[in-house]
């Protein structure tokens, strides 16, 4: 004798009705969910980073090493910033692109790429 995989008695069909749409609800609900959190995350995250940004464009020693466009000063005070902080890098560039400090130490005196606001 074969098993049958549909139920029976409209119990069992019922029932089955009701697992199958508490699985897509669930599936569902999951999917907005993480879908909201993700894209909470990222705004405090962009916050975050700005607030920090903003913070650091005001720092004394930092605005009058950029005034000078002493790389070596900026690249010093950054590194030290960055210890001190969470940010993963910190980048700085003069009021015409280019950079004072980067990560990639290569990437220090050439244009910042991309597309600002």
């Amino acid at each position: 004798m074969t098993a049958r995989f549909i139920p029976r008695s409209f119990t069992m069909h019922l029932t089955a009705l009701l697992c199958g749409v508490f699985v897509f609800s669930a599936a569902g609900w999951w999917a907005i969910s993480s879908h909201r959190i993700n894209s909470l995350l990222d705004e405090q995250i962009a916050l975050r980073a700005e607030v920090q940004s903003r913070q650091l464009a005001q720092l004394p020693s930092l605005i009058d090493a950029v005034s000078r466009n002493s790389a070596a000063e900026v690249s010093d005070i950054i590194s030290r910033l960055q210890d001190a902080t969470d940010a993963d890098f910190i980048t700085v560039s003069d009021e015409n692109g280019i950079r004072l400090a980067h990560p990639v130490a290569m990437r220090v005196g050439l244009p910042v790429l991309g597309g600002g606001y």
